[in-house]
């Protein structure tokens, strides 16, 4: 639980109803959010690649008259030990007592010295240079309890999210069109000894399949990936779809971006960071619009910024952040960062001048009827000494850095994600006469009218080039 260690009123964090701090992803096989289905599935098929048999340990529970075996559902993560000593499964014969004294005599028939950390004996359990027996050693186990915490710790865990992004910053440095990459071994500051900075290693964690827990691998592992991203086309994508032409190019634009130390990686930011902000800026685009929050004694009058309320409140009460502290500061001041940190992420009257510029040479599938198909997505290699004000750039991808560009697709999702609510609820806001300013807005700045037709109108020398190319293919060679 995020910033648990401080002294905060349980209410006011996490909402007065939600002591529980239950996160549900899915009932009777429906999903709360349709994207979450494709990225839960994938999850499970790379757990159970990583993981083809169940891994338990004896727990402090007592069923039946003996000590449960629990089963471990977590995945290996970068600070987490491979064999830990109070985690394994015991011989309960004899005396159940206790936990303790069966922990104490199941370790005594395995001849494995009682130790406050893991001793020799246990390593020798571990791998294999001495059978298992009373004691079987459990691989990869989960976090310890909190008076327990003597091998998994919160520097660990903080360095393991570091090693993270250093990870996929490797990786995503490596692609090329035609080569294939590797998983290597990174390497993390740790601090400092007389002046001269320390450094961890971390490996990628993929060698738990495939071998026995004997044959020990060393943390320089380097493991080669035998897929080149042209062979990535037409598989699906992690958040749903699947990876097409355009998908490849984006990657390589970012490849480039990261060997010249352009970016850098946040694998946090994607999750509910985002989701949050999207929400909000719904909200603040409606409101540069003319269609204002309207609140009356605490309830909202305005009927599209209540169903905007509404998203938002329930991604918080998911999130156990609904309390007063988490909505304004978790919600508010840290999810809702990127639009006063980058000025085209930026959503106010200032930007929204730019907004038809900015979105006109894209692509657009959207109506009201249907919902957005097709939108504004995908990198381009920048072109050569850009320079000069964004503003003046922002009409032509081209003229746009890498992180402009990155900005400048956060910019068009906070669109997309107004646009994708008033089509969910059209059947009641289509009627509403304060939505006449943003319909009439929104109108302008797309090019068409989405109440009547779901994309611009071909140009003439688009119509004219499409022609000629059905022409051409119908001769016959």
């Amino acid at each position: 639980m995020s910033g648990a260690s401080k002294k905060r009123k349980y209410d006011r964090t996490h909402g007065a109803k939600d002591q529980n701090v239950n996160i549900e992803i899915a009932r009777n096989g429906t999903f709360t959010d349709p994207t979450d289905k494709q990225l839960f599935t994938r999850l499970v098929e790379s757990y159970k690649h990583l993981f083809p048999t169940t891994r338990f340990y004896t727990g402090d529970i007592m069923i039946g008259g003996k000590f449960a075996e629990i089963p471990v559902y977590v995945f290996s993560r970068l600070g987490m030990p491979e064999f830990d000593q109070y985690f394994a499964v015991l011989d309960q014969t004899g005396a159940r007592n206790s936990y303790k004294v069966v922990r104490d005599s199941a370790f005594k028939k395995a001849n494995v010295k009682k130790a406050t950390k893991t001793t020799k004996s246990f390593k020798d359990i571990c791998y294999g240079r001495v059978p298992e027996g009373a004691v079987q050693p459990t691989r990869y186990p989960p976090a310890k309890v909190r008076h327990d915490q003597s091998a998994y710790t919160g520097a660990v865990q903080s360095r393991s999210n570091i090693a993270s992004r250093v990870f996929l910053a490797d990786l995503i440095s490596q692609f090329e069109r035609d080569s294939n990459v590797e998983l290597r071994t990174v390497r993390v500051p740790n601090g400092t000894k007389k002046g001269k900075t320390q450094y961890e290693s971390f490996s990628w964690r993929l060698h738990q399949r495939g071998r026995e827990a004997s044959v020990k691998i060393k943390t320089s592992c380097t493991f080669k990936l035998q897929c080149t991203l042209d062979e990535l086309l037409g598989h699906k994508r992690l958040m749903g779809g699947t990876f097409t032409h355009a998908d490849i190019d984006t990657l390589l634009v970012l490849a480039t971006g990261f060997r010249n130390d352009e970016l850098t990686c946040d694998v946090a930011w994607a999750g509910r960071k985002a989701s949050q902000s999207y929400y909000i800026s719904a909200k603040d685009l409606l409101e540069c619009m003319g269609v204002m929050s309207m609140k009356m004694n605490g309830t909202e009058r305005c009927l599209v910024h209540h169903l905007l309320d509404q998203k938002i409140q329930a991604i918080r009460q998911r999130e156990a952040h609904a309390g007063e502290w988490s909505r304004d500061e978790i919600g508010h001041d840290h999810y809702h960062m990127n639009p006063a940190s980058f000025p085209l992420c930026e959503v106010g009257r200032g930007t929204l001048q730019h907004a038809q510029k900015r979105l006109a040479h894209h692509d657009i599938v959207f109506s009201y009827a249907d919902g957005v198909k097709k939108w504004a997505e995908g990198l381009v290699q920048p072109a050569e000494g850009i320079d000069g004000d964004v503003w003046d750039r922002c009409g032509d991808t081209r003229l746009l850095t890498r992180h402009e560009q990155i900005q400048q697709i956060d910019y068009f999702t906070r669109w997309k994600t107004l646009l994708m609510v008033l089509a969910e609820h059209d059947a009641v806001l289509r009627g509403d006469a304060t939505m006449a300013p943003a319909y009439t807005f929104i109108a302008e700045v797309l090019g068409y009218d989405p109440r009547f037709t779901d994309r611009k109108p071909a140009k003439k020398e688009d119509i004219v080039m499409a022609e000629a190319v059905a022409t051409a293919e119908a001769v016959p060679c």
